[in-house]
């Protein structure tokens, strides 16, 4: 079990005599007394508080072992691709320390504010993420048949010919269809770990561009990957030089206890 400390890097804007200059300080104290991580919150102005990306490049500057965290951050309210960047970015300062936490916003008064300053649809934020979890290693069975993109096997769009991975006991036993088939299996032969189901993920998005990686969080798809899934929430057992996404279309999925549809037919169905 790993222990981290939430900074609270909103205080130095409400606590008297509480300056940024001490949070910094505070997360040098954090590694010290031996925490795995600091975590940072984020709030335009539901909840003010210092932007947690530059802050932690800040603290990324002033630690060399703790990871460095955002829970969680706001993504939905963020240019993607500026985000990508500006984490990326982060992520070299800090040497591979960070972890993304994120969220879509609760659903209270502020939150739609800042939605509404941006010129965003607050009931329409789900729409623009992709839901992933780290799969149970040994669980998952039956059959996935992959008929849009498949990453990590030098294709350029979609596969031309449906892939079929065969599970047993949450591992590939099995991998049939045409030559791209034939690719993948030589992609993963004799890489550990390789076989394994990672992740389950299914994409909520309704702008992501067929033919491209983006398409894993098109709505009505899922995707699974095969492989590593150490960093995916809520925090995978199985390590692993690859993670190979294959993605799945007009999808439905269910949840089986109470028989209802999240997406059906490759439908929205919530």
């Amino acid at each position: 079990m790993n222990f981290g400390v939430n900074l609270n890097n909103r205080e130095p804007l409400i606590a008297p005599g509480y300056a940024l200059s001490d949070l910094l300080e505070l997360a040098e104290r954090v590694e010290a007394a031996g925490f795995d991580s600091v975590w940072v919150g984020d709030s335009l102005f539901s909840k003010p508080r210092y932007e947690p990306i530059a802050l932690l490049s800040a603290i990324s500057q002033r630690t060399t072992r703790v990871k460095l965290g955002t829970a969680c951050m706001i993504s939905g309210t963020r240019n993607p691709l500026y985000l990508a960047l500006e984490w990326a970015t982060l992520d070299h300062l800090a040497n591979g320390r960070t972890i993304f936490g994120t969220g879509m916003g609760n659903p209270e008064e502020g939150v739609r504010c800042e939605y509404t300053a941006l010129g965003l649809d607050f009931e329409r934020r789900a729409r623009i993420f992709e839901v992933a979890f780290a799969a149970v290693e040994d669980k998952t069975e039956g059959r996935i048949v992959v008929d849009g993109i498949m990453l990590g096997i030098g294709l350029k769009g979609q596969t031309p010919n449906p892939i079929e991975w065969r599970l047993r006991a949450g591992r590939c036993v099995a991998i049939e269809g045409g030559t791209e088939a034939d690719r993948l299996k030589q992609v993963i032969d004799g890489v550990a770990g390789a076989d394994v189901i990672g992740e389950f993920a299914f994409g909520t998005s309704e702008k992501s561009p067929t033919g491209s990686p983006s398409e894993k969080g098109l709505l009505g798809t899922v995707h699974f990957a095969l492989g590593d899934n150490h960093n995916a929430y809520p925090g995978g057992q199985n390590v692993s030089v690859l993670h190979l996404d294959g993605n799945g279309l007009n999808a439905s999925l269910m949840i089986e206890d109470t028989g209802r549809y999240i997406v059906r037919d490759g439908k929205w169905a919530l």
